[in-house]
């Protein structure tokens, strides 16, 4: 396995949501902000060696906080 499937998928979500979409047989993932649909879907055949049906992906800003005098960046 190639080390750059593994530094696209960062690492799996783990929430009550994400749990319940896993019963259904839908996963979660954080991945790299810089990779596309097609290097996601093929990182995760290579690494799971499963069939991608498909992909759903968002952006999100990192979220900055002041918190006493100090600037914070949040995920």
């Amino acid at each position: 396995m190639d080390t750059k499937y593994l530094e696209i998928i960062k690492a799996p979500v783990v929430t009550e949501k994400s749990g319940a979409m896993n019963q259904i047989g839908k996963y979660v993932f954080k991945v790299d902000p810089k990779a596309n649909k097609t290097e996601i879907k093929l990182a995760i055949e290579k690494i799971f060696h499963v069939h991608v049906k498909s992909i759903r992906s968002i952006r999100r800003k990192e979220l900055v906080v002041t918190v006493d005098l100090q600037i914070v960046r949040r995920k």
